[in-house]
């Protein structure tokens, strides 16, 4: 320990009433606190636990690297599938389904196309993009209802080998100025924002594929006025 006197606690900044970040840990049904400091040498940061009169130097710990928002402590991504690895997508809303399927380099869909017709491949590729990378803004209630949602998002992922991989599946309903999402089988649910999933929400046949270009009149032309003889 760098200090075991209380009149040090205050200058280390792990005192009950004056530090840098205060760490509640329960485990097992027993909390624990920490009280995080300041610096105490080269990469070293001062830390105490509530109850004990020794001040210890630690590595990997700092008031500045331990978050002090909600946001700090959750995982970057609460959906990670890269648009490469989808083999399939499938999304349900308002009791309509509209699936998309890697087909070599190119993507077909559930719409039946007219004679003319072609798909938006960038809108396509965005909505890959969008499924499979959704960065949480909160946590959300794990406990909603989510028997009605507005979207179900089913992706399914190339095989690797001949292991067969499941699909991961979440719904998602509004919350405010978000929308929460759950996955099925997790015992977690997060909110992101309602940005990130608009063109999934607003899906339709008319965003997806391009309308056959109009036919070109072909002109006559014009006949040559005849000469007059004489």
């Amino acid at each position: 320990p760098v200090a075991t006197q209380a009149a040090r606690y205050k200058q280390l900044h792990v005192a009950d009433d004056e530090f840098d970040r205060k760490l509640v840990v329960t485990a097992g049904g027993k909390d624990t606190t920490l009280y995080i400091g300041g610096p105490v040498g080269t990469r070293r940061t001062a830390l105490r636990i509530a109850g004990d009169n020794r001040v210890w130097p630690v590595t990997g710990v700092s008031g500045y690297g331990t978050g002090g928002a909600v946001a700090d402590w959750m995982e970057d991504k609460y959906v990670d599938v890269p648009r490469d690895d989808i083999a399939k997508l499938t999304i349900e809303k308002a009791g309509t389904t509209t699936t998309f399927e890697r087909d070599g380099d190119h993507w077909k869909t559930s719409y039946e196309l007219a004679p003319g017709e072609t798909l938006d491949t960038n809108t396509i590729e965005k909505i890959m993009g969008d499924v499979g990378d959704l960065p949480p803004v909160a946590p959300g209630d794990p406990k909603r209802d989510a028997s009605q949602p507005l979207a179900t998002v089913t992706i399914e992922k190339k095989a690797q080998g001949p292991t067969s991989v499941a699909p991961i599946v979440y719904d998602v309903l509004a919350d405010g100025d978000n929308d929460w999402v759950k996955l099925r089988g997790s015992a977690t649910a997060v909110d992101v924002v309602k940005s990130r999933l608009a063109d999934e929400l607003d899906l339709s046949r008319d965003r997806i594929v391009k309308k056959a270009p109009p036919a070109t009149a072909t002109k006559t032309p014009k006949a040559a006025p005849a000469r007059k003889s004489g």
